[in-house]
């Protein structure tokens, strides 16, 4: 069975996709994507392979892929596919290191953030101090948040953290967001770098921020819509987007020559 696979490798094209490693009866046992499908594939039948990764190379009975326009397009499809159909090999090689799933917090800003553990997540707190000291406790409650508190929203699992990680930071220039996990009294770093709106972490205070608060209900617009596409984004839609990220980031590729391979 493996000869006659292996056969088939060289027809495989040289192009980013999502394959499908699928069993005798035609269930998908694994799903994996790469940058060259034909590459990536062959791989499997060149090296040595040990324990899971030798049982599932010995099940393989057919193998399907599904061509991208990127590497974008990938990472999103496989992620879609690997959460529509749990092939086992997926869920028995996996370690919470090796998946990221992307958290999107609810409220008047959102943040997002990356994580390994999703279900942790809400276990997390975010504190925001009052700017007065507030002697009743249950006053004092009241500035304070958690995640649990909000509805969540989480995309993923996501296989290569890199690419995830390079993806949000290219978005994050074009759709500013917020990660700040504490309010501040005067503007974030991440503001000033164009990476954040501002407002969405900052205490409010007479004078310092004024402008700020009386264009609050601008803020809170253009944020949800930065938070909207880029959910949108990373659920496989807003496809022009991506084209035109897909085509800067090789740009940036080429001038530092670090992206990943």
């Amino acid at each position: 069975m493996i000869s006659n696979l292996k056969k088939q490798l060289n027809k495989i094209p040289v192009l980013s996709g999502v394959y499908l490693f699928k069993d005798n009866k035609r269930k998908i046992i694994y799903i994996g994507k790469a940058i060259n499908l034909r590459v990536r594939i062959k791989s499997y039948f060149s090296q040595k392979l040990y324990g899971l990764k030798a049982s599932m190379l010995t099940e393989i009975a057919k193998i399907d892929y599904e061509i991208t326009d990127t590497e974008i397009d990938a990472l999103i499809l496989e992620s879609q596919l690997i959460k529509k159909y749990r092939p086992k090999y997926n869920v028995m090689l996996k370690d919470d290191k090796n998946y990221f799933y992307v958290v999107f917090t609810s409220g008047e800003f959102p943040k997002l953030f990356i994580t390994h553990q999703p279900q942790k997540v809400e276990s997390l707190k975010f504190k925001v101090k009052s700017e007065a000291k507030i002697k009743n406790k249950n006053l004092q409650s009241k500035n304070k948040f958690q995640i649990s508190n909000f509805r969540l929203q989480v995309l993923g699992p996501y296989t290569d953290g890199q690419a995830l990680k390079t993806t949000l930071r290219y978005l994050r220039k074009v759709f500013p967001y917020c990660t700040c996990k504490n309010q501040h009294e005067i503007l974030c770093l991440k503001s000033h770098l164009g990476l954040c709106v501002g407002v969405c972490c900052l205490k409010q205070r007479r004078g310092i921020n004024a402008e700020l608060t009386r264009k609050n209900s601008e803020f809170k617009k253009a944020y949800a819509k930065n938070i909207e596409i880029i959910i949108n984004i990373l659920s496989g839609k807003r496809k022009n987007i991506l084209r035109k990220l897909e085509k800067e980031m090789k740009i940036a590729a080429k001038r530092s020559g670090i992206f990943e391979k």
